[in-house]
């Protein structure tokens, strides 16, 4: 194998653990909040995956704590947090196929060919599956507005995912940028994985062509 593919297959690894941490550590965050700062409510409203809280501003005390049960958000945060899982599935089995494509000198020439081909296949379906998981995340606006979360009637969150109006502000936290980096690391590991691919493309070409230009010369002198 070619040294710069060591080196990319082991960046292509190293990435693609790198981008399912970031993913498994921002589903553990709090992914948007909602604060009025001003004299009406004075509250902090934090989403969860399964369950919400609301806080005064103050103190950060909490003053109820709610599941989503039968609402339009219960269906918005539990089918993105399960799509989010399955897209560790192939993030972890691209590491695993890359580090036997990579560094595997045992495998036949074909079995090296097909594992070349997955690594595109693997990285693509999770750079899918998860950007599929964020998008199914943004319509929680709408399912705010069609439960009239906390008589929002159309305004505020019911209106944008982010935005002030008075003293009253909105807006992802540490869960949604950290997700947003593990897309990023994904879109690029599916870049990687194509890179890796051509590099194995024109590295078996070459050598084909120079065990058939000795073998045709072998026969010339013979």
């Amino acid at each position: 194998m070619l040294d710069v593919n060591k080196l990319l297959g082991s960046f292509l690894v190293l990435l693609s653990l790198a981008t399912s941490l970031l993913v498994v550590y921002s589903m553990t965050k709090p992914c948007v909040i909602n604060k009025d700062g001003g004299a009406l409510y004075d509250i902090y409203v934090q989403f969860g995956w399964f369950s919400y809280g609301t806080y005064y501003a103050v103190n950060m005390e909490q003053i109820d704590h709610s599941t989503y049960s039968g609402s339009a958000m219960e269906w918005t945060m539990l089918t993105s947090f399960i799509v989010l899982c399955i897209s560790m599935a192939p993030s972890f089995a691209l590491a695993f196929i890359t580090v036997l494509f990579i560094f595997v000198d045992k495998l036949s020439e074909s079995k090296r060919r097909r594992l070349a081909q997955l690594l595109i296949i693997v990285s693509t379906a999770s750079f899918g599956l998860l950007t599929t998981g964020f998008l199914i995340y943004l319509t929680l606006t709408a399912s705010l507005r069609n439960d009239n979360f906390h008589n929002c009637h159309h305004q505020f969150f019911c209106r944008s995912f982010r935005g002030t109006q008075g003293n009253f502000s909105w807006g992802p936290m540490d869960g949604y940028w950290l997700c947003l980096m593990g897309i990023l690391g994904s879109f690029i590991t599916a870049l990687v994985s194509i890179i890796v691919h051509q590099v194995y493309k024109v590295g078996s070409s070459s050598s084909s062509n120079n065990s058939y230009q000795a073998v045709a010369k072998h026969s010339s002198v013979n």
